[in-house]
């Protein structure tokens, strides 16, 4: 589920304790970024085909990242009420599960991380 908060905010809230947003929602921002700077810089060569090309895989790849990062908030807030969570039998099943989802989204990161440096 997408959230807008302003930029501040959403350092804010990076910057507390408790992983919501966490350290794999920030990768997936940084590589947005890092995606969008790709972008613009294949834009001030647009009779480069390459450039343009490289340009058009970045736009989809700051869109892959924009919703890893989201994606990654959300597995991130699971795994911290998991741990939060009384001991019991439940819970330890929930602390697996939510881990388990969480490094599927770190996989994920690391693949568009891979993608990206590759242009």
């Amino acid at each position: 589920m997408p959230v807008s908060l302003s930029l501040d905010a959403w350092l804010d809230r990076l910057s507390q304790r408790g992983g919501e947003p966490g350290g794999g929602a920030a990768s997936g921002v940084m590589l947005a970024i890092g995606a969008a700077l790709l972008h613009m810089v294949a834009a001030y060569t647009p009779e480069d085909e390459r450039a343009g090309e490289a340009g058009r895989r970045a736009v989809e790849l700051r869109a892959r990242a924009v919703q890893a990062a989201e994606d990654d908030g959300v597995r991130s807030a699971a795994l911290g009420a998991a741990l939060a969570a009384e001991p019991s039998p439940e819970r330890d099943e929930r602390i697996a599960t939510t881990g388990t989802a969480g490094a599927e989204s770190s996989a994920v990161l690391v693949a568009i991380g891979v993608a990206l440096a590759a242009e």
